[in-house]
């Protein structure tokens, strides 16, 4: 990590003239999040990157020069965040939640970056939870989106602001220039990995040279993450995979499989180097790549109290020893939703000084009836004087699933506008 930051700190001189982007500019981004919560729900994908937050932002964004907008440090921010129709002033909060919203969108069917692993479709095989690069996203769009997710990334390196997502071993040794291997194919299409093994040992099965074709009716194509079927020869579709050719054919379906995404790692390496030095990703493991760019998905509920400060009380209140048993009983994703509620981000930071402001807590008078309130632009929670565990739990799993909006109340008048001119998605 010494190394890693000593290039980048170089780099931060030599290429960003000693100003960044966001210091020099501070862009304001207004995102209108019910215009994308409209589009999603009709179940619109942004193939133009138009109206989602992440295409919202990736407009306005790509206005100017990725090279301009490398942060200096961890409260450094590349943009400001106004969400139109909501009472939102960004101090740093709104900035946190439209990163874990742009994360949700890219692993959800509103963007065409990212797709699920053919294991998460086909609820078979390890980490079906993971999302993988769609090979059908071709479009030159595409290829600027992809641009800027791997900004993205370089960001969240050097800002420490983690994205939520959930990307296969394949990818990030491929950002690592790390050749993949048929483990990185099983861990995205176990289905596929287990019929080349029957086909490449068929003869455990008592199959020889004059009946394989008679259990085996295959062709020299296959199908990629999304589904599409291509030819791994020429007229391959019309050739028939013969017992003396199963071995060619298994590794043709290997290397075509494993190589089905160069083209879109290869634009997200062209905007992440914008943000970092190309030559640190010869020297790091794809597990700290990993882990610089998403964090730890684990919520340590004692490593959150010990950077937790306390107004008005102390960590002996009862309400307080019952908020701390609540977040303990509380699974990774409930605790995930409550650090997006509370703080705008879904995961902790690594380590005590990643801290740019500790959590803090305030108790609030008594009132079974009203919600906890929070204030992400300050990582400090408000909490009623509950009068029992169970009623503390209802509130919080209600607001922490269903509080999206900043201040709404306060709202400026709904309005859902886009760009007539530009509406047509493909």
């Amino acid at each position: 990590y010494d190394v890693f930051f000593f290039f980048s700190s170089r780099r931060r001189h030599t290429r960003c003239s000693g100003v960044s982007w966001a210091r020099r500019c501070v862009q304001e981004t207004g995102i209108n999040r019910l215009l994308a919560q409209v589009k999603a729900t009709e179940g619109k994908v942004d193939n133009l990157g138009k109206f989602s937050i992440f295409g919202q932002i990736f407009r306005q964004a790509s206005k100017h020069s990725y090279s301009e907008m490398c942060p200096y440090g961890t409260d450094e921010r590349i943009f400001r965040i106004d969400f139109l129709n909501e009472a939102s002033i960004d101090a740093g909060g709104p900035y946190r939640e439209a990163f874990a919203n742009m994360c949700k969108d890219l692993q959800s069917k509103t963007l065409p970056l990212l797709i699920p692993t053919p294991n998460q479709r086909n609820n078979t095989g390890l980490f079906r939870e993971k999302w993988t690069i769609n090979p059908k996203a071709t479009l030159d769009i595409h290829q600027k989106m992809y641009e800027f997710f791997g900004v993205l990334m370089g960001v969240a390196i050097r800002t420490k602001h983690y994205l939520t997502l959930n990307l296969p071993s394949i990818f990030w040794k491929m950002i690592c220039n790390k050749l993949p291997d048929l483990s990185d194919l099983d861990a995205i299409d176990r289905f596929t990995v287990q019929c080349l093994d029957d086909i490449l040992n068929i003869e455990k099965k008592n199959v020889d040279a004059d009946t394989f074709c008679d259990v085996i009716d295959q062709k020299f194509v296959t199908f990629l993450s999304d589904g599409t079927e291509i030819e791994l020869i020429p007229n391959g579709a019309q050739i028939q995979v013969t017992f003396e050719k199963r071995k060619q054919f298994v590794d043709l379906v290997i290397r075509k499989r494993l190589e089905e995404s160069q083209k879109q790692i290869s634009w997200i390496k062209n905007g992440l180097f914008e943000i970092i030095p190309e030559a640190v990703f010869g020297i790091i493991s794809q597990e700290s790549l990993e882990v610089m760019i998403c964090g730890s998905p684990q919520i340590d509920v004692d490593f959150l109290k010990k950077n937790t400060e306390y107004c008005g009380c102390d960590e002996n209140a009862p309400t307080i020893k019952m908020f701390w048993k609540m977040l303990k009983s509380f699974d990774d994703l409930e605790r995930s939703l409550y650090l997006k509620f509370a703080w705008g981000r879904t995961r902790l930071p690594l380590q005590d000084s990643d801290f740019t402001q500790k959590h803090r807590i305030i108790l609030i008078s008594s009132d079974d009836k009203q919600l906890p309130q929070s204030h992400t632009c300050f990582f400090q929670i408000d909490i009623p004087k509950y009068s029992t565990f169970d009623i503390m739990c209802q509130k919080f799993r209600l607001a922490i699933n269903n509080c999206e909006g900043i201040d709404t109340d306060g709202t400026r008048g709904i309005e859902v506008w886009e760009d007539e001119e530009e509406e047509g998605e493909e």
